[in-house]
Order: C-alpha cells, then sequence, then structure tokens
C-alpha cells in the first residue's frame, strides 16, 4: 500500500499501540482513517472507470431533462433559432 490510499498502516498501529488503559478515545480517529482510506479508493475507481465507461460508449452523468424536440422547442421560443446542443 502507498500512502497515496490514506494513511499508512505504520501510523495506523502506532495510533492502536499506545499504552493506554482505555482505547476508546482512539477508537473515532481510526475509523476516520479508515473512512477516509476508503473514500480515497472509491475516487480512484471512479476517476478509473468514467474514461473507461466513454470509450464503451455509454453516457456518463446525469440523463437529460428535455428531449432534444422539447429543447428545439425552447430554444425557437426564447428567441434562439438554432439550438446550441
Amino acid at each position: 500500500m502507498s500512502l497515496e490510499h490514506g494513511l499508512p498502516p505504520a501510523v495506523v498501529l502506532s495510533m492502536l499501540s499506545d499504552n493506554e488503559a482505555n482505547p476508546a478515545p482512539r477508537a473515532p480517529s481510526i475509523m476516520g482513517a479508515l473512512a477516509e482510506f476508503e473514500r480515497s479508493l472509491i475516487i480512484e475507481r471512479v476517476t478509473a472507470g468514467i474514461p473507461a465507461a466513454k470509450k464503451r460508449g455509454k453516457h456518463v452523468g446525469r440523463p437529460p431533462k428535455l428531449s432534444r424536440e422539447q429543447f428545439a422547442t425552447v430554444a425557437i421560443r426564447c428567441g434562439s433559432e438554432r439550438p446550441k446542443r
């Protein structure tokens, strides 16, 4: 595992290795570190997946609210003869 994915294991282990009697104060920071690491993995997968989906011809993003015909009608009514889409 590299540093670009979040905290290295040595940091997490050093957080756990304190000789305190009550490890409860450390739990939120450990959970936060794991959540941050997981989020970085998700972002990395999504970032790699979007170009691959576009290459396969998949639509990436939010679906349009208006059909092409509706968009053309609105463009004409607003004074633009040629839709820009």
